[in-house]
């Protein structure tokens, strides 16, 4: 619940009443830099990290924060630039440490196009009449919102993790997969880093998502 502008340095004024929390959950109304007008154009540049928060610093906030839900990848990078900030690592070391070395996921790591990864898949697209090698996007774009790399093994030992709740605290999967509540109090359908919804009775947390080629 601390505000972003608390723990990370020169962030606009417009942001100043954003906390932590709604970046998990997507109320902050940052707006999202994949929504940049010609956004696509740009995919094969590197970037800063500053030149991607710069990307929408001096847009207004789409709503005020906790009024609605709206995916926002940029709420995921100022988490790992977070991250990285509080642990004082990289993010992709972070994640090595805290996650994948503890549930044996020895073949996940971020994403290194420079990296020599045995067995690294090609990704691929349709173009409405036959299959074309995937855009080529720079890993420094996506970030905490989708730099990872991995195996079909490795997202069963994950999945497993979560099945068997040994990542974390019973609390937390509870606070993780319990829906938003908006300021106006009716429920956003998405809860912390998940979707959240039922079915025949049941509660189903999900989440889709999707780079050039995969």
């Amino acid at each position: 619940d601390d505000k972003i502008t608390e723990r990370l340095p020169d962030l606009p004024e417009a942001w100043r009443d954003v906390t932590v929390r709604q970046l998990l959950n997507h109320t902050s109304g940052i707006k999202s830099y994949t929504f940049v007008k010609d956004f696509h154009t740009m995919m094969r540049k590197d970037f800063a990290q500053r030149e991607i928060l710069d990307l929408v610093a001096k847009d207004p906030l789409e709503f005020q924060p906790g009024e609605k839900m709206s995916y926002s990848n940029t709420g995921y990078f100022l988490l790992g630039m977070l991250i990285e900030k509080v642990a004082g690592k990289s993010y992709g070391e972070f994640m090595d440490e805290r996650i994948f070395r503890p549930l044996g996921m020895a073949h996940t790591r971020a994403n290194d196009l420079r990296a020599i990864i045995p067995n690294r898949a090609d990704g691929y697209s349709w173009d409405g009449k036959e299959l074309r090698n995937g855009e080529y996007v720079s890993p420094t774009q996506p970030f905490a919102a989708g730099m990872l790399v991995s195996t079909v093994g490795d997202l069963a030992k994950w999945d497993a993790a979560i099945a068997r709740r040994t990542l974390l605290d019973e609390s937390t999967y509870e606070e993780m997969w319990s829906p938003t509540r908006l300021n106006d109090g009716s429920e956003s359908g998405y809860g912390l880093g998940w979707g959240t919804s039922k079915v025949n009775g049941r509660r189903r947390v999900s989440h889709g998502g999707g780079i050039p080629g995969f």
